[in-house]
């Protein structure tokens, strides 16, 4: 069985251009289109072929970016420093969606949500 290194998400990081926001977490979705090839000759299965990959994500943050619609790069770490086997996924990006939300007993949080311009790269050390 191949052996597996955990690791704690509480130094999760987010560089943003140049900016290091307080983050609280941070998501990434990596995806590949699967177009659908199937024929009269598919004996009776779909068939796919991979198509266009691409990758979305969100993050929340105790840091207001303001930069809604404009481009820039990220790093999404995760541990403060590059730890074994923790990857660091780096790319160009476009912030499509801000959100604030004020709760009245809690600290006020930022959420935004991104598209991946060209590829995510991710590098393990």
């Amino acid at each position: 069985m191949p052996s597996s290194t955990a690791v704690s998400g509480k130094s999760g990081r987010v560089i943003i251009g140049t900016t290091v926001s307080e983050v609280l977490e941070w998501n990434l979705n990596r995806t590949v289109d699967a177009i659908d090839v199937t024929s009269m000759t598919s004996a009776g299965h779909k068939q796919y072929i991979a198509g266009l990959d691409g990758a979305d994500g969100s993050l929340t943050t105790n840091q207001f970016i303001n930069k809604t619609g404009e481009q820039g790069t990220v790093t999404l770490g995760v541990g403060s420093t590059a730890a074994s086997n923790a990857p660091d996924i780096t790319g160009a990006i476009v912030i499509t969606t801000e959100g604030i939300a004020v709760p009245v007993a809690d600290k006020v949080g930022y959420s935004y949500d991104f598209v991946f311009n060209s590829t995510a790269t991710v590098a393990v050390s």
